[in-house]
């Protein structure tokens, strides 16, 4: 605004002048990026999201996957690393970008009508601001409220836009930003439209569409806000009835919860994971099936199944090939889930198969270098196996990245079995003092006080 009256300045230096504004602006911006990303952090997760959103992207380019199904199809391509930026187990349901978001969605068209509704709009809110007529009026002097009304929806509709391109929308935001282009749309249009009527046959008629649409309103307000409105309700006090420790009760409620808003997921995997907490695994498992069958894609669902199979496994061993099934079926759809492998070692750690447990830990901490739990079922299987040194290394990590009692003790018995008394000794006491009461770390302290364990000690600098 400033070059447009300054004095000398010709068509030609203003352009130049906006050009050389909007590279600096722009290597502003991308420095910023770029030290964000090597930073780490929000940015780093945001960037990382972006690239592999864009492989999604490409064979569903112009129609997209749906609305809200990014948290289906995301974990196929899950990039490992992630996990390092915003931590594990975290659902990834949004892009954090309305562009991307938007196209894995509705496709490009799908973009492209949105883009150009809201640019017929904000171009018309920029008409009226821009109009010759409007200016003379203000410089007589005429007060026009339209005007400042007008200039705020289009810098509060710029502002959400250009702010959605790192972040996404919620209820709150959605429904102020389209009541701001409605303000907008209503504030630029034509004030001469004139009032139609449209005549009815008769008073009965007229009636008769009242009561018809009163009806259908009534039992749209029902299905889409009340039923889902009571489930939540029903939800909660399941919720609170486990903390209590009231499992009857919680299975109760969720049901209710079920029964009153049946296509969703979330309800069928808590009602089957209460289900097979009170030993009711056949319940458990149709309604783990009724999940699946809304949402065929989920891994995290067949994570679930696999791990109620795992459950009542211990009674019953012959439902355990359906456990590994089950986690095989969530890694074929996530690959890259680290969380997946090591849930699916720890039970082949439980049920014997070293092999299988070594190689599902080792493929965990490959994903994630930081999960202290993949090196502590790492370790107990190298152990289990007889390899010392790499039960060693696998223990120390476990203990590096996340201490517990159980991994403590896992690098005493290495020590032990090495001949390293009082190193044993001292990882036992660390293992007692995470947990007083942790039954192997009593068991090996017992064990380390018997004057047969305390011959020939070795120690642990000479290895």
């Amino acid at each position: 605004l400033w070059l447009r009256r300054a004095p000398g300045w010709t068509a030609p230096r203003r352009g130049l002048s906006v050009i050389v504004g909007i590279l600096g602006l722009g290597g502003l911006l991308l420095l910023i990026l770029e030290r964000g990303i090597a930073g780490g952090g929000s940015l780093a997760a945001r960037w990382t999201i972006w690239q592999a959103s864009l492989r999604l992207l490409w064979p569903r380019l112009w129609l997209g996957y749906g609305a809200d199904t990014l948290e289906l199809i995301f974990p196929a391509v899950y990039p490992p690393q992630l996990v390092y930026y915003q931590g594990r187990g975290v659902v990834v349901d949004r892009a954090h970008n309305w562009l991307l978001d938007g196209s894995l969605s509705y496709g490009v068209v799908g973009v492209f009508i949105l883009g150009a509704l809201m640019f017929v709009v904000c171009w018309r809110g920029w008409g009226k601001l821009t109009n010759a007529e409007d200016r003379a009026a203000l410089a007589f002097g005429e007060k026009d409220l339209g005007r400042p009304w007008i200039a705020a929806c289009l810098a509060a509709v710029s502002a959400h836009l250009v702010g959605n391109l790192f972040l996404f929308e919620v209820a709150a935001t959605a429904v102020v930003f389209w009541l701001l282009l409605a303000l907008l749309t209503a504030a630029t249009a034509a004030r001469d439209v004139g009032h139609v009527a449209v005549p009815l046959a008769s008073q009965r008629a007229r009636l008769a569409l009242k009561a018809g649409a009163l009806v259908i309103l009534v039992g749209l307000i029902w299905q889409a806000n009340a039923r889902p409105l009571l489930a939540d309700r029903h939800s909660w006090r399941a919720t609170r009835a486990l903390a209590e420790g009231d499992a009857q009760e919680a299975l109760a409620e969720y049901s209710a919860a079920v029964a009153f808003e049946p296509r969703r997921a979330a309800y069928h995997v808590a009602l089957a994971l209460t289900a097979a907490q009170l030993g009711g695994f056949a319940r458990a498992e149709g309604a783990m099936f009724a999940a699946i069958a809304q949402r065929p894609a989920d891994p995290a669902l067949y994570a679930h199944l696999a791990a109620i199979y795992a459950r009542e496994a211990q009674d019953r061993p012959e439902r355990l090939p359906l456990a590994f099934t089950a986690y095989e079926r969530a890694i074929a759809l996530a690959p890259t889930l680290a969380l997946t492998y090591q849930q699916y070692a720890d039970l082949a750690l439980r049920t014997g198969d070293w092999g299988t447990a070594a190689a599902l830990a080792t493929r965990a901490v490959e994903l994630d270098a930081t999960d202290g739990l993949s090196y502590a079922i790492l370790g107990w299987a190298h152990l289990e196996a007889g390899d010392l040194p790499a039960a060693s290394k696998a223990f120390l990590n476990a203990n590096r990245w996340r201490e517990t009692a159980d991994a403590r003790v896992g690098l005493a018995t290495v020590y032990l079995q090495q001949g390293h008394i009082d190193a044993a000794r001292s990882e036992v006491a660390r293992s007692l003092a995470i947990d007083p009461g942790f039954a192997p770390a009593v068991a090996l302290q017992l064990q380390l006080q018997s004057d047969a364990c305390c011959s020939g000690s070795i120690p642990l600098q000479e290895q």
